[in-house]
């Protein structure tokens, strides 16, 4: 009896204590439905696991999933650097002049650097997607999350198409082992190609006319091109007879070929399996994408110095050209910066969240943010200047009296800047093996972003699924469930990718991929404003500091930044984008096609933020809640790991930054 009484009092007095230890504050109120169960509190253990079940994760998970630092840090720089972006630095660069590298610059460490480090720091400390941070955070920005899932899914269709027009030439480059290349000579094609193979320049320049069929289609491309027209390569000829057409609705528009729509299917079945590897398997395949992009960017470096006027190159690279004839072309170059230096590190989608949302919460993000971004940052450079060395050079050969900046920016467009590094691969030693592995390299960087991008997805639709069927204790974690979700995004990517493999689908996607980017601009601002003034500045650096211990990095420059300048400069950026929209020359493309999904892809994030608004207003009214709770943050708000919650709030307490 005596032994009895005693373990009853002892349990009475833990019960007791468990219920002291909890407070109002940390009771997540359950709305009552058809299974709901009568819970008078919820402690910060059952908080975690309720938040975990509604993400598809398993509640006894604790810790980092990355195996090591490193392997986070090559799967975010992976992520960062393949997602098919780097091309356009060099045609920005070329198209604006000198200036643009330095507008660049700026709005990388005032833009880029603080959303990269704001990203990564949400991640870690709630170990959950943009779809979970959002909603707990400040349920009135929910919509944060459908927007940036909406611009993921046209940076996806984009890049898959320029992934798999990199897995066709890499069938072309490998056929060519054997088989005589087709962009050996120039193709037999109506006179407005403009091929003009520089092979033939001492047999065909001065050569009588009637000669030779081929030395009489020589002189006549010379004399069609006499002015600023383009002369192209036959390497160049050939990736533009593959990709593009004057309109989609041309005439001469064609379907895809067989080795191209063999390719797309290649490719979101890697993609698919790759994805489904998850973390797992991002964080080595992007390890493997970093080192291939090393060798190639170390081949293509030793390779431009190789071929001379280096030192008039770098020069012509960072040396600020005249002003703009149009005016308007200074607030076109500023937001082309803007938006570039938000796609340099792939914020504003939701990525690095994830990412970031996989690492030790006690991780020293301040180092990881400057590895991720110094390397950038210098990647862009490194490719700016060989691709300014290659455009440079090929130049030369078809227009030897024109200055060098002149030059480059006759061929400072994505696709042509390929083809300008391929055709002189060609030239050199071994030169069938160095244009494969060119168009190899690309190609596995492209898929690894694919990867990267529908991983993320996946990831916030299984959330969105468990958190709408409420199904506690069955989470959507077995692998045959994933697989069916992974399954039909990859397949919806196929179908999604095939109507733009026809000559002339590069083009749309060209102005897609740089019309997201407007957009991003927009949901960026929203994200800074949702994190800095809604949820508090001052209670986000505590979470921080409660992450990382001690001081934490420079408080001032955050504060400035994301209190201040960032936020300034998007809006402003925004502001110019949306007023001078229909002005924008970038890529000379002012077809109906592409004006309507410009604005498109423009509108919609705003009227998704402002859709999940009036959807949390109307949800708000019809509860008869106080407005505040659509903008305070919710119970089940924090760290997903119990002791690190109960560390964090407490901090909160002690600082007096939690209401």
């Amino acid at each position: 009896m005596h032994q009895e009484n005693g373990k009853r009092a002892k349990s009475k007095s833990v019960v007791n204590d468990d219920t002291k230890s909890t407070t109002t504050e940390e009771i997540v109120p359950v709305k009552k439905t058809s299974n709901a169960t009568k819970i008078s509190n919820i402690g910060f253990r059952s908080m975690t696991n309720l938040a975990l079940e509604n993400m598809g994760l398993d509640t006894k998970m604790e810790g980092p999933t990355w195996t090591s630092k490193w392997e986070s840090i090559a799967a975010t720089l992976s992520f960062v650097t393949c997602s098919g972006n780097f091309w356009f630095f060099p045609f920005l660069c070329g198209y604006y002049g000198g200036w643009f590298p330095y507008q660049f610059t700026l709005c990388f460490i005032f833009i880029g650097v603080p959303l990269i480090y704001m990203e990564t720091a949400l991640g870690q400390y709630a170990s959950a997607s943009p779809l979970s941070v959002f909603s707990r955070m400040a349920p009135a920005m929910a919509g944060l999350s459908a927007g940036m899932c909406f611009i993921m899914v046209f940076r996806t269709i984009s890049l898959s198409v320029w992934a798999i027009y990199n897995l066709t030439i890499t069938a072309h480059a490998t056929r060519s082992f054997w088989n005589e290349p087709e962009w050996e000579n120039c193709p037999n094609s109506k006179l407005g190609d403009y091929c003009v193979n520089y092979k033939l320049a001492k047999e065909c320049t001065w050569a009588q006319p009637g000669s030779s069929e081929q030395c009489d289609r020589y002189q006549d491309v010379l004399i069609a091109t006499r002015g600023f027209q383009q002369r192209k390569s036959p390497f160049m000829s050939f990736v533009h007879g593959l990709m593009y057409a004057k309109d989609l609705s041309a005439n001469d528009w064609e379907p895809p070929s067989y080795t191209s729509i063999t390719c797309a299917v290649a490719l979101w079945i890697t993609v698919g399996i790759v994805s489904i590897g998850g973390s797992k398997v991002l964080g080595r395949t992007g390890i493997v994408s970093l080192v291939l992009l090393l060798i190639g960017s170390l081949m293509l470096i030793s390779f431009g110095i190789s071929f001379g006027e280096s030192g008039v190159v770098v020069t012509s690279f960072f040396y600020p050209s005249e002003a703009f004839d149009d005016k308007w072309m200074w607030v076109w170059s500023w937001t082309d910066a803007a938006a570039h230096a938000l796609r340099a590190l792939n914020v504003g989608c939701g990525g690095i969240q994830k990412f970031a949302s996989l690492n030790n919460f006690h991780n020293k993000i301040h180092k990881d943010v400057l590895i991720v971004s110094s390397i950038s940052y210098l990647f862009y450079l490194c490719t700016g200047i060989l691709s300014f060395m290659f455009m440079a050079v090929i130049g030369k050969e078809y227009y030897p009296d024109l200055d060098v900046s002149e030059r480059i920016k006759l061929y400072a467009t994505p696709v042509l800047i390929e083809s300008v590094i391929s055709e002189k691969l060609t030239q050199c030693k071994l030169g069938v093996f160095w244009v494969f592995l060119f168009w190899v390299t690309l190609a596995a960087c492209s898929i690894q972003g694919i990867s990267g991008y529908i991983w993320v997805m996946s990831s916030m639709i299984v959330e969105r699924l468990n958190g709408s069927r409420r199904k506690y204790g069955k989470p959507l974690t077995s692998w045959h469930k994933r697989a069916i979700i992974l399954t039909i995004m990859s397949i919806t990517g196929l179908i999604s990718s095939l109507p733009f493999l026809g000559n002339g689908g590069i083009n749309l996607m060209s102005n897609i991929e740089t019309h997201a980017s407007y957009g991003t601009i927009f949901i960026a601002f929203v994200e800074i404003i949702t994190v800095s003034y809604l949820y508090g500045f001052k209670r986000f650096s505590v979470n921080i500091r409660a992450m990382i211990g001690g001081r934490g990095p420079p408080n001032v420059f955050w504060w400035l930044n994301w209190l201040v300048i960032s936020p300034l400069l998007l809006i402003v950026t925004f502001g110019c984008i949306v007023a001078t929209f229909g002005q924008q020359k970038a890529f000379n493309d002012s077809s109906i096609i592409t004006c309507i999904i410009g604005y498109f892809l423009l509108i919609m994030p705003f009227v998704l933020v402002v859709f999940y608004f009036l959807r949390e207003e109307y949800d708000r009214r019809r509860n008869m809640e106080p407005f505040v709770v659509m903008i305070r943050a919710t119970g089940d708000w924090g760290p997903m790991n119990p002791e690190n919650r109960r560390k964090a709030v407490k901090y909160e307490r002690q600082l007096r930054v939690r209401y």
